[in-house]
């Protein structure tokens, strides 16, 4: 039986109130960020807590360390603050190294703004539409059997799309836009390119909006010369070098169909 001794037990209170405090602490940060437009985010909470915990940890370990008071405890060894301490610092340190391989992918794959292979070229992707997924491009407009494109399924009730959200924002040095669309529908699919940079004021008239016209059964690629894209907004020229999102949509159809990209990419 393990006996707590009152110097022990005033550390782990002092400890248990640092955490609650830095809690508190960021929970009312959360709350004063939602009066600026920012909607509080449990993410972020959990982040906060998981760092409060690593740092409490770690400085448990380290008054452990220097402690001579609980020498027995020194000889069973620092587990439990190391390891709580260690899964606070990956639970931390998980996201952005997710985030800093996301972008290492989008700049190994650039010239393509989306390419749709794996789970990976998904990072910087939204979408809507049912049964959503990147899948193998079926036969016959398969070129080949490594040929895969997201596959976007549409019906009445649900429009399809795909955005980038965060694409290579410099495209300065190329010419031409390209995506490789499939309508394997028996009908013609209506679909609107939309391009716009970081100063877009989120009017029609201040962005690229193409319309484009996909013949039924039909795999095709469709190029749009970036002087197009720069000349689009009515009242200045888009920027080329700070382009902030690119997305393609269409409407509800009264018949379920479905569509397949299979990359977008400067040339």
């Amino acid at each position: 039986m393990t006996v707590r001794t009152p110097a022990a037990r005033t550390g782990l209170a002092a400890y248990l109130t640092a955490l609650i405090a830095s809690v508190a602490l960021g929970g009312v940060i959360e709350l004063l960020q939602s009066f600026q437009g920012r909607p509080p985010s449990w993410l972020d909470m959990l982040n906060d807590t998981a760092g409060a915990v690593a740092g409490l940890a770690l400085c448990a370990l380290l008054e452990r360390r220097r402690s001579s008071a609980i020498q027995m405890q020194r000889q069973r060894g620092p587990w439990l603050p190391a390891a709580t301490a260690l899964a606070g610092i990956a639970f931390v340190a998980w996201p952005p190294l997710q985030a800093a391989r996301a972008y290492a992918h989008r700049a190994a794959a650039f010239p393509s703004i989306a390419e749709f292979r794996g789970p990976q070229d998904l990072a910087f992707v939204t979408t809507s539409g049912t049964n959503v997924g990147i899948v193998p491009q079926p036969a016959p407009w398969a070129q080949g059997p490594d040929d895969r494109a997201l596959r976007i399924a549409y019906d009445d009730k649900h429009a399809p799309s795909v955005q980038v959200v965060e694409p290579s924002h410099d495209w300065r040095g190329y010419s031409v836009i390209a995506v490789d669309i499939t309508n394997p529908a028996q009908h013609e699919l209506a679909l609107t390119f939309r391009i716009l940079d970081a100063a877009h004021d989120w009017s029609h008239e201040d962005r690229l909006n193409l319309p484009l016209r996909i013949p039924p059964s039909t795999r095709t690629t469709v190029r749009v010369a970036l002087s197009a894209v720069e000349g689009a907004p009515e009242h200045r020229p888009m920027d080329l070098t700070r382009i902030a999102n690119v997305m393609l949509f269409g409407r509800e159809s009264a018949e379920p169909a479905e569509l397949y990209v299979s990359r977008i990419w400067l040339e």
